[in-house]
């Protein structure tokens, strides 16, 4: 943002960045895809929420009672 660089077709008027992330404790009930669809996830919220920000989930394994 500091850099301000143009981008006349953004709904800014300069260049942005939104960051989805999402962090998860490796077991046998997660995988790789359901981390990279949390952070995609993340990612849209941080453009709902106005973008130029970051948004981030935080996966708990699950315990099976």
């Amino acid at each position: 943002q500091k850099l301000n660089i143009r981008h006349e077709q953004s709904t800014h008027e300069i260049v942005t960045i939104s960051m989805g992330i999402a962090t998860i404790v490796p077991t046998m009930e997660n995988s790789m895809q359901q981390l990279i669809e949390e952070a995609d996830k993340a990612l849209y919220r941080a453009k709902e929420n106005g973008r130029n920000r970051a948004e981030w989930q935080i996966l708990s394994p699950t315990k099976e009672v």
